[in-house]
């Protein structure tokens, strides 16, 4: 199982990190002798922040960088044989999080990047191949995070993307009628879905859907579908407008959906840096 979360997030840390810091501590991280679980939730937090600056081009990271130069120097002396004791390379790994939770954007400037978002298969406008990527991401990632059930194989949830992890939108494409500026590409406007579902049920209206919905296996899809299932209150969600009705899921719902999902992630982000 830790070697499945290990590998998912080495593969999406690859694709969404522009730092040359990062590559000698993936490799000093990976021959560094210490818990698994500590090197399972430090990928997770390298791979959560480097979306965060993929997606954040209005902050300065430098001090970050320095952050992963100092890691890297202390796990590369531990492999060359300085042996550290475990307790040492947790509190290095207690020093990072403090770095990066110095230079991690607030929450406005975070739901302004997040909630902008988008995912075309068209690859229409410039730019959209690597905006489809982080997006894919985001929805990916939160659904993983949502996943609690035991899916067999000693996995205590699902550790990868699920193979049949296929993108849904949700108000269909077929209103996009503003190019690239269509509020159907937007984040909150996506979910994950099984393939054949998908594929089967064609780009149709979202009360022609809810039945297929009901049917998906994926947790993301039933907090989509059921309030029950949604984090915070539903006091908090109305008044954070962060609400929205299946049943009559407009270009508001978009919004508010793009919202919740936001604020989703980044509560995840605080949780890792604790």
């Amino acid at each position: 199982g830790n070697d499945n979360k290990i590998g998912r997030n080495l593969k999406w840390l690859l694709k969404l990190s522009p730092s040359k810091q990062l590559l000698p501590i993936i490799i000093s991280v990976q021959e560094t002798t210490f818990g698994r679980d500590a090197k399972v939730s430090l990928f997770e937090l390298l791979t959560v922040f480097e979306f965060i600056r993929a997606i954040s081009p209005q902050t300065d990271f430098s001090e970050l960088d320095e952050g992963y130069l100092g890691f890297g120097k202390v796990l590369l002396n531990e492999v060359a044989g300085n042996r550290l004791t475990e307790r040492e390379i947790l509190t290095e790994i207690d020093k990072l999080k403090a770095k990066m939770y110095e230079v991690l954007p607030d929450f406005d400037d975070f739901l302004k990047s997040f909630t902008k978002l988008r995912w075309d298969d068209s690859n229409s406008w410039e730019g959209s191949q690597h905006e489809k990527m982080l997006t894919t991401y985001a929805i990916y990632t939160l659904n993983n995070w949502l996943d609690v059930i035991n899916h067999g194989a000693g996995a205590e949830y699902r550790t990868r993307d699920d193979d049949e992890y296929s993108i849904e939108h949700i108000r269909a494409k077929k209103n996009a009628v503003a190019r690239e500026l269509s509020p159907e590409y937007l984040v909150g406007n996506l979910v994950v879905f099984e393939k054949q579902p998908n594929n089967d049920i064609g780009d149709v209206d979202v009360t022609e859907k809810i039945s297929a919905y009901r049917n998906s296996n994926y947790p993301q899809m039933k907090e989509l579908i059921a309030k029950n299932k949604r984090h915070y209150s539903s006091s908090r969600r109305a008044n954070n407008a962060m609400e929205w009705d299946i049943n009559n899921f407009d270009t508001n719902a978009i919004e508010n959906r793009g919202r919740y999902l936001a604020q989703c992630f980044y509560d995840k982000m605080l949780e890792l840096l604790k």
